[in-house]
């Protein structure tokens, strides 16, 4: 229901719709006033909602990462501001939000682009970092070119299987969702980029079954409830729900990588306690 009132939003009346639905959110409502900028080729109202230190990455073109490069063309506030000066000057894409998710200071977006001429929109799936009432961080995941409006549902189907797998503390049938090479992600191994570094314990179908069969030796260690997902072709962002035995509550954002109807990558973003 959330991703279908954003997008009738954006059909109806962009920037007063998405930012009343949003409003309870800020860091999405932020981000909302980031494609508002863009489609008024406002460059003031682009760069007002920019952290001086924003950094903006390019799409990944490495296997098993999340994150590019810099970009040369926008990479810095300074080159946000050269860059637009001039793009704005031209007949320019319209960006609408198809559906976000968020947990705290992170966003995960799915925009369409139409083009002036009217061909069909491709699609990205973008990472927003809001920090102090501004954007510091943009993270360009994927683009998928004329991309129709399920594109992404096999991927989603695939971390439900994960959810249930899990409920059920089934070691086998929860690494079984993974491809043999499969990396897993996790900030607390270096923060300093988005989803973290790979676990050197686990990288491999043997390692992935040891670890998966001593964490589930007792039951499950939480019951799991995705509450909220975005997704792009391979690419799908999950908030999932976790509830402890101990009573405790965490919303977790995570984004899996999928391709033939196994999980490639698992990056885990952020987690906050209730």
């Amino acid at each position: 229901m959330r991703a279908l009132l954003l997008l009738i939003a954006s059909w109806l009346c962009p920037p007063a719709a998405l930012a009343a639905i949003a409003s309870a959110n800020v860091a999405e409502a932020i981000v909302l006033k980031h494609f508002e900028a863009r489609n008024r080729a406002d460059p003031d109202a682009l760069l007002a909602v920019l952290s001086p230190d924003v950094q903006i990455y390019e799409r990944p073109k490495d296997p098993h990462r999340l994150v590019g490069l810099l970009s040369d063309q926008v990479g810095t506030h300074d080159r946000v501001h050269n860059y637009f000066r001039d793009e704005f000057q031209k007949p320019r894409p319209r960006h609408e939000i198809v559906d976000m998710v968020s947990l705290g200071e992170l966003v995960v977006s799915r925009a369409a682009i139409t083009l002036p001429d009217h061909t069909p929109p491709d699609h990205v799936l973008t990472a927003f970092r809001v920090r102090d009432g501004a954007i510091d961080r943009i993270w360009h995941i994927a683009m998928v070119e004329d991309a129709t409006p399920d594109l992404g549902a096999d991927a989603q189907a695939v971390t439900r299987q994960l959810q249930i797998a899990a409920n059920r503390a089934d070691a086998d049938g929860f690494v079984g969702l993974f491809h043999d090479d499969a990396r897993h992600f996790h900030p607390r191994r270096d923060p300093s980029v988005l989803g973290g570094a790979p676990s050197p314990k686990v990288f491999d179908r043997a390692s992935r079954t040891r670890a998966h069969r001593e964490m589930f030796a007792n039951g499950p260690t939480a019951q799991v409830r995705i509450t909220d997902s975005v997704a792009l072709g391979e690419w799908v962002a999950d908030i999932e729900e976790f509830r402890f035995p101990d009573g405790r509550i965490e919303d977790h954002l995570t984004i899996n990588r999928v391709r033939d109807g196994l999980i490639l990558d698992t990056w885990h973003l952020a987690d906050q306690e209730r």
